[in-house]
């Protein structure tokens, strides 16, 4: 069918309110009276061809936009734009008779035209398998759709109207565009955002990576911001910083609407949090829009409101963007750094927050410090730090301080009650250990734990990381290097995997969908060249995502070959909050004293050596303070604790075993465990 056929089948005057709402009669009365340019212009969007315009398409667009009226021509757009999908027109009076009687769940006798058994009714939509029709219904209306590719082609129209509206650059027409490219029209509202290439337009691609976890659009969005910046000659991150919207906030971090003597307050508090209210001249002051203001302050606090929605997406995506930065160890200029955060509203008050470390030219480090509304730059003695313009700054990882001044720095965190954005000071740190500097090119830490299947998924919620089918990866551009994880699934057990090696990659290797030899391959990155901070926020964020919702291992899965049920039974028997339950049992027969704090999810153990907290879930160890995994690799056979049930549960056993070695801790011989731990 080619597009004249199928515009003369679609009934528009059926569907013009659904299109264009309040400018729907303005629109009629024109275009009632001009039907040859309605036509034209339809089905010159309709032929519309790839996923950006032409140059012969832009080209006849300039000279048919000259018939229309340019007060109508915007909400016609929008219009267009707005409406993904047009229909054949009104289902006919069987047709609807059916469909209404089949969406109140009646019987429908067949008749000669239709068996109606073949009809099934789904929320708004209707099909008709055996005749391979369809039906959406608007209102208390239903329509009826095109077969095939039919529907593919009307929405066409959508997609060169949002080309078209490149001539609108106005906040009503961005936000239309942000709420089409959420609805999976994405090219072509991309190809008009990237065709304005402005401050807004990029600040605004930015915030729809927060508003939405659609891979595609991600990956669509990094490469339009990549042109954008191409086109500027400056990179990425430049491009980023620059575009970071202030909404009207002063310097405090406060913006006002004065409503006569009153005055409706936007703000971001200490710890981050946005806040709205109303100041009255009285002295009172309202965290919500009071009844007796209602008449009044009503619109102020709408557009308050609005702005609020507006900052907190901001303040997502910028404790995001640094977040990144510090796993990725990027460097500011001091020039860079003042234009990027001394004086910006939302940006300075995230940094702040954020212990920077400051260094050379050629990577000398200098001292760890922190930024105060003063301007000054202190130490965690409160000492002044002087930065010059040769110095470039990096937020701080803790896996590269001294634990000297980690700890310290913690302390500071905590005595002067900051909240920063995101873990920096009390972030969970993985060291290389003994195993893997044995293994040398990968990792066994966190191999063969019993995993659902659909759980790998849950690393795409990180920035960076993708999954498919058996195997997770991140790259890592400015290091030229891919790390990989990779699970197998246990046909046996339906519903389950096992996760396996840790492995890393130069990113111009080939894409490894399956797990080779690794200790074979000469391609595969030595771990001891991994960067620490890249290999610890790795190991951090398969531990997080993915083993935190560990069943159970491997070994114990091979060894008893119990059937699934009988394993998630056993695996079930005892979760975080019960095995809580029953080390607070034992813990007084164990007669450990004051020695174990059992606290939610996880056990606080007070060595001789340092403080230990142990996830009752998963068996994972992080030493105190730092937050430092520790590596300890438990024997199946020895020789099993006492349990006060007979089922087989070898992982409280682990755990429980686990707590009692680390409660005494002096008396640990084993060197791969001491080389972990800090020296008495």
């Amino acid at each position: 069918m080619d597009a004249q056929a199928q515009l003369r089948m679609i009934d528009i005057w059926s569907q013009w309110d659904l299109a264009f709402g309040e400018h729907a009669d303005e629109l009629r009365h024109y275009f009632t009276a001009h039907l040859d340019t309605l036509h034209t212009l339809m089905l010159h969007m309709l032929s519309s061809r790839g996923r950006r315009p032409t140059k012969k398409w832009l080209r006849e667009w300039q000279e048919l936009k000259q018939t229309i009226p340019t007060p109508l021509l915007r909400p016609l757009l929008m219009g267009l734009a707005a409406k993904r999908e047009w229909y054949i027109g009104p289902a006919n009076p069987d047709d609807a008779r059916v469909l209404q009687a089949l969406e109140r769940g009646e019987h429908v006798a067949p008749s000669i035209k239709h068996s109606h058994s073949s009809i099934t009714v789904y929320s708004s939509n209707a099909y008709d398998y055996l005749g391979s029709r369809g039906w959406h219904k608007h209102g208390d209306i239903w329509y009826e759709r095109f077969s095939g590719k039919g529907t593919t082609r009307t929405r066409k129209i959508a997609q060169a109207a949002c080309w078209a509206l490149v001539d609108f650059p106005d906040p009503q027409v961005r936000d239309l565009l942000m709420d089409i490219m959420r609805a999976k029209l994405r090219k072509p509202a991309l190809w008009t955002m990237a065709q304005w290439s402005d401050d807004n337009a990029v600040a605004r691609l930015l915030q729809l990576t927060r508003l939405t976890r659609q891979q595609k659009l991600h990956l669509d969005i990094a490469e339009t911001l990549r042109i954008i910046a191409d086109q500027q000659n400056i990179s990425v991150e430049q491009l980023k910083d620059r575009v970071i919207l202030h909404h009207e906030l002063n310097a405090q971090g406060v913006r006002t609407w004065p409503v006569g003597a009153d005055t409706v307050r936007l703000s971001i508090s200490a710890s981050g949090r946005v806040q709205r209210g109303i100041k009255c001249a009285s002295g009172k002051s309202y965290r919500s829009l009071p009844p007796e203001l209602d008449a009044t302050h009503k619109t102020a606090w709408q557009a308050a409101t609005y702005e609020a929605r507006a900052l907190a997406i901001t303040l997502s995506t910028q404790k995001n963007r640094l977040e990144n930065a510090m796993r990725e160890q990027r460097n500011w200029s001091w020039e860079a750094w003042q234009s990027t955060f001394a004086q910006h509203p939302v940006s300075g008050h995230l940094a702040r927050r954020l212990v920077w470390a400051i260094s050379t030219a050629d990577g000398t480090h200098l001292a760890y410090a922190t930024y105060n509304v003063q301007g000054s730059w202190l130490t965690a003695e409160g000492a002044e730090v002087q930065v010059a313009n040769e110095h470039c700054l990096h937020i701080a990882h803790p896996i590269e301080m001294q634990p000297e001044d980690h700890s310290r720095w913690q302390r500071y965190i905590v005595q002067h009650k900051i909240s920063q954005p995101f873990k920096q000071m009390f972030r969970e740190s993985y060291l290389l250990t003994p195993a893997e500097e044995e293994t040398r090119t990968y990792s066994n830490r966190f191999a063969s734990h019993i995993i659902s299947q659909s759980q790998p998924n849950a690393l795409n919620r990180v920035q960076g990381w993708r999954s498919s089918y058996r195997v997770c990866w991140c790259d890592f551009p400015q290091y030229n290097m891919r790390a990989y994880f990779w699970c197998n699934y246990n046909y046996r057990h339906t519903y389950t995997a096992t996760t396996g090696q840790i492995a890393f990659y130069p990113i111009q290797h080939s894409m490894l969908w399956t797990r080779p030899r690794l200790d074979l391959d000469t391609a595969c990155l030595p771990l001891h060249d991994v960067p620490p901070h890249i290999f610890s926020e790795v190991m951090r964020d398969i531990d997080q995502c993915v083993i935190s919702a560990s069943q159970g291992t491997d070994q114990h899965w091979e060894v008893e070959d119990q059937p699934l049920q009988q394993h998630r039974s056993d695996a079930q028997n005892q979760p975080p909050h019960q095995r809580e339950q029953l080390l607070r049992e034992l813990i007084p027969l164990l007669e450990l004293g004051e020695t174990i704090q059992i606290a939610g999810r996880c056990a606080y153990i007070s060595g001789s050596r340092c403080l230990y907290k142990v996830d009752l879930s998963n068996g994972t160890i992080y030493t105190e303070p730092g937050g430092r995994y520790l590596c300890i690799v438990p024997r199946y056979n020895t020789q099993k604790l006492y349990l006060p049930f007979e089922e087989n549960d070898p992982k409280t056993s682990e755990i429980l075993s686990k707590i009692l070695l680390l409660s005494h801790d002096e008396t640990i011989t084993d060197t791969t465990i001491l080389r972990q731990l800090p020296k008495v």
